[in-house]
Order: structure tokens, then sequence, then C-alpha cells
């Protein structure tokens, strides 16, 4: 008889296995990063599994996170690392795990990383959608207006608000790259990225986060010139990053768009921080 549950706090070394043997490619020491409840302490709840008897036959993680906005905490959960065997994929399963995880209330559920399967059946169940578009930007000649210092260590960013030093202490050790983007006036971001090599080695460096959407929209063109190479490089971003005063040097348009299933939280607080593109250090796509 096939059972869905959650996954126990003792079954997260089978689980950590099963993920590495069934959907590969990711080193297996990082599939523990989604299962150790690191964001939410005092709560086990890290997925859904399909048992058969004593069978593991399929696993939906869920990477939960008490994150800070506007001096308040909200809770989010991640969906990550959706499997199931191939001979259970009918009859209603997977819509059952996903009834599962996000079945706890007050928290803003996103899905970062879609895919068809897994975005179609999100539409059907009503969630909506966060993003469709990616803004590209390159290099320019234009000289610099702002200010753009990266961050050593949380001891060098004294003018960042609470918020975002509690962000960054949150993320210690994981891979991030994190900026001080400062204004004329002496208004400053926090912006963080990191970079992903794609297409024909093309180095994309990624914005994660943007502490102050407004002002990164005015300084974008200044924060590109500052962080990447000459040639073969991009600042790539999810178009919600920044406002419609925004002019990107190119859009495309996501295959798949990204979800969400919001609960007091607006599309433009949710990025890739506190979720499975920094747990397992994921291309974003």
């Amino acid at each position: 008889m096939l059972i869905v549950r959650w996954a126990e706090p003792g079954e997260r070394g089978r689980i950590q296995r099963y993920l590495f043997d069934n959907m590969g490619k990711i080193p297996f020491e990082r599939w523990g990063n989604i299962l150790d409840c690191r964001w939410t302490p005092g709560d086990d709840r890290y997925g859904a599994v399909v048992m058969d008897g004593d069978e593991l036959c399929g696993f939906l993680g869920i990477v939960f996170a008490d994150r800070p906005l506007g001096g308040t905490m909200h809770r989010t959960g991640n969906i990550t690392s959706w499997y199931l065997e191939k001979d259970r994929r009918r009859g209603g399963l997977g819509q059952e795990m996903l009834a599962l995880v996000t079945s706890p209330p007050g928290v803003t559920y996103v899905a970062t990383s879609p895919n068809p399967r897994s975005g179609g059946l999100l539409a059907k169940v009503g969630w909506d959608v966060l993003e469709e578009r990616r803004f590209l930007w390159r290099r320019s000649a234009a000289p610099l207006q702002a200010q753009v210092r990266r961050l050593t260590s949380l001891q060098d960013a004294g003018e960042l608000d609470g918020d975002s030093r509690r962000l960054l202490a949150d993320h210690a050790g994981l891979n991030i790259d994190a900026y001080v983007l400062r204004g004329a006036e002496g208004e400053s971001c926090l912006v963080v990225t990191y970079e992903k090599l794609k297409g024909a080695d093309v180095a994309h460096r990624e914005v994660l986060h943007v502490s102050d959407r407004p002002m990164f929209t005015r300084l974008v063109r200044d924060f590109a010139n500052a962080v990447l190479a000459p040639a073969n490089a991009v600042l790539s971003l999810d178009s919600r990053f920044v406002t419609e005063a925004a002019a990107p040097d190119e859009i495309q348009r996501l295959e798949i768009p990204r979800s969400f299933k919001p609960c007091g939280i607006e599309a433009h607080h949710v990025d890739f921080l506190y979720s499975e593109v920094v747990l397992l250090d994921l291309k974003i796509q």
C-alpha cells in the first residue's frame, strides 16, 4: 500500500542517498543542505516521502525559512528535488505530495526551478506566476556614477540594515558574493550574486537578491560595469528585481515560468536566497 507522509528526522541519510542515486549531477554532500532545516530551528519538516511498505518510492523536498522583510519575520517554503518513480507517476501521488508539504499555514510557497511536469501541476492547482522574464546587461564604456564594494565579512557590512546583516549571516559558508552599492547621496543597497558559466563559456553574474529595487534600478548599469569582465560576461536577473524603469540590453522569456503561492509577501520580495538555488548551488534557468 502506497503512503504519502512527512519524512522523519532519522531518514535524512537514506533520502540523501536516494536523491544522489536518482537525480544525479549534484555532489552527494550537497544534497544534505536541503534536508538540515538550517533556517527553521526546532522544525524538522523537510519534505514528503512516498512509501510502499519499507520501500522509498519518491520524495518532494521543502526548504522552510524564517526570513526578515522590513523588520518582520516571514516564513517561506521553497519546493525542491521532486522525484517519483516512473511507474508511480499516475494516480495523483504527485499532487498528494505537494498538498502535504504546502499544508502548513502562514507560508509563502515558491518554486524557483520548475520543470514542465511540476510547472503544469502548479498552474493546475492555482499557484500564481512569479516570473516570466530575465533581464541581461553587458559591460559598457559609461563612467561609474556609483561605488561598488565587495564584502569580505559581516564585520565589513556595518552600513547595512539589520535585515541585510541577518540575511548574510544566514548564508555564511554558501557560494555567494555580496556587494554594497553606494549612490551619490550616500544611500546603500545590498546586492547578492554568484557567477556561473553558461552557453559558450559566458560568465553570468547572477543576481540573487537586492535590498532596494528602485536604487538598484537606477544604478544597475554602474553595477554591471563594476563587476563584469570586459568580455564574455553578462549581468542577469529576474525582472522583478528591478522596477519598470529598467532598460536592459536584452530580455529573455522563461520557457517555464516560476511560480508561487503568496501569503503576505509580494512577488518582488521573493528572491533566490533561502532556497534550493543556493543550497544546491544550482544554475538559474
